[in-house]
């Protein structure tokens, strides 16, 4: 599982060569190819926050998840940019693959609608998932597609970023893990299926020609 340590001291030290300052160019593509408005999205390792606030100015009702508690203060800080909102994001510290923090989402979106469910059943709509899936080595690969399984509502989809697409990179250097379009196909195969890819319209100077958007849909 992800080292909550060494996540934490990264933004104590505020060492995060990761943060590109703004949100992700890709972001405005997605209301052409996934309806997002009032949707629940969670975005994991979101940061200071600033995917998930564009996509709460796209209309979606969106839950940041990060491991490193750290990261509070820069996301509320971020926040004050994006204002306002029709539905603020919310911030809950946790590990994606563990259950606090999805119990603590529940809770807090049950005292919003008297139909939310009870935590097994609290599952999002969509996720949006950068430099998230780079951060985790190759052998949760599987575990990152199975836990999405289970907190997405089933026929759900996962819009993922994918990057770094850099062949030349050991596949054990990292984080951020390099990452392979077509490996990820092959792994995923019975669990997602692929409904869309395409290198995004824009990206940072910084990572032209190594990110490639790809959204996958749940298997149920």
């Amino acid at each position: 599982m992800p080292d909550a340590k060494t996540w934490e001291d990264h933004w104590r030290d505020e060492h995060t060569p990761w943060d590109l300052g703004s949100f992700s160019p890709a972001i405005d593509e997605l209301p052409d190819l996934l309806p997002l408005r009032n949707k629940r999205i969670l975005v994991p390792g979101c940061g200071r926050g600033y995917d998930a606030f564009r996509l709460a100015q796209l209309g979606a009702k969106v839950t940041g998840l990060d491991l490193a508690p750290s990261a509070r203060r820069p996301f509320h800080e971020a926040q004050k940019q994006f204002e306002p909102f029709e539905t603020p994001p919310r911030l809950f510290i946790g590990d994606f693959f563990g259950d606090e923090w999805r119990a603590e989402a529940s809770a807090v979106a049950r005292t919003e609608s008297a139909k939310t469910p009870d935590t097994d059943e609290f599952r999002f709509d969509l996720a949006w998932d950068y430099t998230f899936l780079c951060a985790l080595p190759r052998h949760l690969l599987l575990s990152w597609a199975d836990r999405y399984r289970e907190i997405l509502q089933p026929n759900a989809h996962i819009a993922s970023l994918v990057f770094p697409i850099d062949p030349k990179k050991p596949r054990d250097d990292g984080p951020p893990y390099a990452l392979d379009p077509e490996e990820l196909i092959q792994a995923f195969d019975g669990r997602l299926r692929l409904i869309y890819r395409n290198p995004p319209r824009k990206s940072p100077p910084s990572r032209q020609g190594k990110e490639e958007l790809m959204i996958w849909s749940i298997i149920d």
